[in-house]
């Protein structure tokens, strides 16, 4: 059984990395709870700005190395 008040609960303690991957692929109930919570156009930008957010991640390069600077 979803436990609505939990899951806003756990919506309102999450740091950012949390809320996007709360916000990526809400379950039916989650997605629910989340509209009557915030709104439905809240709602959708937050959910946009978190997909947006995986795709730009996704595309980061990672680091090749170390960089060493010679002055002069």
């Amino acid at each position: 059984m979803f436990n609505e008040r939990a899951f806003i609960s756990q919506v309102e303690r999450a740091n950012p990395e949390e809320l996007a991957n709360l916000l990526i692929r809400p379950t039916l109930e989650q997605e629910k709870a989340l509209r009557a919570h915030l709104g439905d156009e809240r709602y959708l930008r937050m959910h946009s700005m978190a997909l947006k957010r995986k795709v730009s991640r996704s595309g980061v390069a990672k680091p090749k190395g170390n960089v060493v600077v010679i002055h002069g």
